[in-house]
């Protein structure tokens, strides 16, 4: 993983973390009461004059106001470094995958997957053997062998089979 996605990662999970931790710790403060009376009450309002709800809760404490902004950017954070690492992590898988793949492949097996994956995933048996230069039998045994190890499937294709290469 690249150190500029892990940084960035890091950062999502600790700035998140920390908005819903002060927001939670802010809203409980003024649900006890230790975080209203800060301020002194404003002068009588004029009639008629309707005051919303919003209004008077910064009025008697301006850190209040801002607690659902908190517990949603907390969260967008938090969703933005799941992602980042859920992304990372499946490149990362990938790239192993296909290291462990072809250091336990045969020669014979990594052509033959190297020309399925140039013809688009899927080839006749017999043309498969064709553009290897391989014997059919030799192609025979050899996939046999990759459909052991779940990278290929076959199928019925007339008078020969389709070889697919396994999507995992």
């Amino acid at each position: 993983m690249q150190k500029r996605y892990v940084s960035v990662m890091i950062l999502c999970f600790i700035f998140g973390g920390y908005f819903l931790f002060s927001s939670f710790y802010q809203a409980r403060a003024f649900s006890l009461g230790t975080g209203s009376g800060v301020f002194p009450e404003p002068p009588n309002l004029p009639n008629g004059f309707n005051e919303s709800r919003l209004n008077r809760v910064a009025r008697q404490n301006p850190l209040t106001a801002a607690i659902p902004l908190q517990i949603g950017g907390g969260i967008v954070l938090i969703i933005a470094g799941m992602s980042i690492w859920y992304l990372t992590n499946e490149k990362e898988l990938k790239i192993v995958k296909d290291y462990v793949t072809n250091s336990l492949l045969l020669p014979e097996e990594k052509t033959v997957l190297k020309e399925l994956k140039k013809q688009g995933g899927q080839l006749t048996q017999k043309k498969l053997a064709m553009e290897t230069r391989l014997t059919k039998v030799k192609v025979h045994r050899v996939l046999n062998r990759l459909e052991e190890k779940r990278l290929i499937k076959r199928h019925p294709y007339g008078s020969t089979r389709m070889v697919v290469l396994e999507d995992k």
